[in-house]
């Protein structure tokens, strides 16, 4: 009996061991909606990256930085012996200075803030002191005015300084002056020359053309002190961009009307010819009209023309004068 139960157990024991000793593989059931892939290997394409575009720095001349250097030196001296002047906050960059000038021939200089000009010699001898109100007038409902150098002579003798405020219109696009005076840089002394309104010198100075009144324009022989006016049509009113010929004989300008931003304003280029002492329309056009900025041929102006880029010319040796890009 003893002998049977042992013989059960080690028979169970056997079986438990035989269980144990088997393994279970797991097989995945897969369904409908799932994808086997073989594993890839990704190729990495390089980024290209992008470049920036340099624009070219613009070259300052040589002559401009000795020129804005000189200049600024005088400045600084005169400061230094007059500390008063700091009150016009001049200053001086790279390629220029802000209200500092010298003449062309380095002789004087002039010190401002737009209102007032102090014109000094360049060894710091004052020459003078002038303003806005002192040649215009303090005139009740202008308010403040500016005033500003013009025109040195190429005589070394004389500084012509413009007085100036916004008059609405066309006119401060064409740079209107509401007076000029000349003042002697000998002595500081200054005169009413009795000139307004938009201005140009001849190159050769020997004429100033200038349209202060409504219709009508002035040349002043500077030397005789002779004028002669010319008229346009009653339609035109303001004139300006005054450009001479190369041998200071014939001007082309701009003539507007009053309303002269409207889309159906006319517009005209004259020509005076001061030998003759006549004036003629040379082109007629609507808004935005065409303005002179250079004569460097005989026959052919170049031009602008208003609020667009580009370049146009005029030739003058065809009748009618034609127009061209």
């Amino acid at each position: 009996m003893q002998i049977k139960r042992m013989m059960i157990v080690s028979l169970l024991c056997l079986i438990i061991v035989s269980c144990a000793s088997q393994q279970v593989t797991v097989i995945p059931v897969l369904t409908e909606t799932t994808e086997v892939t073989q594993g890839v290997t990704p190729t990495i394409s390089p980024t290209k990256t992008s470049s920036q575009t340099l624009l070219p720095i613009p070259t300052i001349p040589i002559a401009t930085l000795n020129a804005v250097a000189t200049l600024n030196a005088v400045r600084i001296d005169l400061i230094n012996q007059m500390p008063e002047l700091e009150k016009y906050g001049t200053f001086c960059q790279l390629s220029d200075c802000y209200g500092a000038e010298n003449s062309p021939n380095g002789q004087q200089i002039i010190i401002t803030n737009g209102n007032e000009i102090e014109l000094f010699n360049i060894n710091g001898q004052r020459i003078g002191k002038y303003s806005f109100y002192e040649f215009y007038g303090n005139l009740i409902g202008f308010g403040g005015g500016y005033a500003s150098s013009v025109h040195w002579s190429k005589d070394g003798k004389y500084l012509y300084i413009a007085t100036y405020f916004g008059d609405g219109g066309p006119e401060p696009y064409f740079g209107y002056k509401s007076s000029l005076a000349r003042v002697n840089l000998e002595n500081g002394t200054w005169k009413d020359t009795g000139i307004s309104g938009v201005i140009s010198f001849s190159q050769n100075e020997k004429y100033i053309i200038y349209s202060a009144n409504k219709s009508e324009i002035r040349i002043r022989d500077l030397q005789s002190g002779e004028e002669n006016t010319h008229f346009t049509t009653d339609y035109y009113l303001y004139f300006g961009n005054f450009v001479w010929s190369p041998d200071n004989k014939k001007i082309v300008f701009t003539a507007t009307p009053e309303q002269w931003s409207e889309n159906d304003s006319r517009f005209a280029l004259y020509m005076i010819d001061l030998e003759s002492k006549t004036i003629f329309n040379l082109h007629e056009s609507s808004f935005p009209f065409y303005y002179p900025v250079n004569w460097a041929e005989v026959n052919t102006v170049t031009l602008n023309r208003f609020e667009e880029f580009g370049e146009w010319s005029i030739d003058l040796s065809v009748n009618p004068p034609i127009i061209t890009p």
